[in-house]
């Protein structure tokens, strides 16, 4: 049987490669994660990515439309001078990490298990029944998920 260090390092490692793959995934060069593209409703339930700066001003920057001299958004996106991603990295981190810890906290255990399922069975087994908490876990039960994260973060 593992001791209950062992979990809990698994648990920081599982925690750690989620926040790593949705800070890469937030910061990919797409059109939609561009602070500079607007939706712009052009029918009913049809909307199409705007460059709204620069040299670009206006033009069509969409994943789902091509207009770049047969790039797609995605595409002209990656190379685009102009791409700023929404949100500084920081901000990201901050943002996924608190997800995380109120999901693991929380009393129901559902969207844990939906959106993470290896912290929802995790988190399970350091809930065994009778387990004793000091008072500093009871103040702050996941204080110890993110010290010592790793700096090899995502560029």
């Amino acid at each position: 049987m593992r001791t209950e260090a062992a979990i809990r390092h698994k648990l920081k490692q599982a925690a750690y490669r989620h926040l790593q793959r949705e800070l890469k995934h937030t910061l990919r060069r797409r059109p939609h994660t561009c602070i500079h593209n607007f939706l712009l409703g052009v029918q009913p339930g049809v909307e199409v990515g705007i460059c709204t700066t620069g040299n670009f001003k206006n033009r069509i920057c969409d994943a789902k439309v091509g207009d770049y001299g047969g790039m797609d958004g995605v595409a002209w996106a990656k190379i685009c001078p102009s791409w700023t991603p929404f949100h500084e990295k920081e901000q990201i981190k901050i943002a996924i990490k608190d997800r995380i810890a109120e999901l693991l906290v929380a009393e129901d255990r559902g969207p844990l298990a939906e959106k993470y399922p290896d912290l929802a069975v995790l988190a399970w087994i350091l809930d065994a029944p009778g387990k004793e908490t000091s008072k500093e876990e009871a103040d702050d039960p996941i204080g110890w998920l993110w010290e010592g994260e790793g700096e090899e973060d995502v560029p």
